[in-house]
């Protein structure tokens, strides 16, 4: 058998899918960032707006010029928001962007060299900086009040299953 893809070829290397709900604060800064690190990669924006109440669609039309921008009339979540993204896709990869991350400058760069490199690799997940320079959980773990005073307090390495 001879498979072939039914994807027409990207044209460009990234497409950041972002789903905003009520983060107007949050968006200049993210975008900015963003930006930042687009360095030589030719990225696409896709913003999907899951009916926020406060000045986010005046802030993105306004911060985010170039992004395509999906409005919904009620929050559909954060899940179906980005597969809502998926049609519009054309990068290579395909990065989910939450508004309160903020991109540091090489991230992109970075990124797209080792998904280039690892072919055999299908999802890759970053290191994640808070910006007091502490790393920040990313999977299996729910930050419950009980679980960040463990961390912060340095019982985790007395306490190790608790996630």
């Amino acid at each position: 058998m001879n498979f072939q893809s039914v994807m027409p070829a990207a044209t460009l290397d990234v497409s950041v899918i972002i789903v905003n709900y009520n983060t107007a604060h949050l968006l200049p800064e993210m975008w900015q960032c963003l930006q930042g690190a687009f360095d030589q990669l030719q990225v696409e924006t896709i913003i999907v707006d899951n009916a926020s109440r406060d000045d986010s669609i005046s802030v993105i039309k306004s911060v985010c010029p170039d992004a395509t921008l999906i409005c919904n009339t009620t929050n559909v979540g954060f899940g179906r928001a980005n597969n809502q993204a998926l049609p519009h896709v054309n990068g290579r990869y395909v990065l989910l962007l939450n508004t309160d991350a903020f991109v540091s400058a090489d991230t992109l760069t970075k990124t797209v060299a080792h998904m280039d490199n690892h072919p055999s690799v299908g999802v890759l997940g970053v290191k994640l900086v808070g910006r007091d320079g502490q790393m920040q959980p990313c999977c299996r773990y729910f930050p419950t009040p009980w679980n960040l005073f463990v961390a912060k307090s340095g019982l985790k390495r007395f306490l190790p299953a608790v996630q």
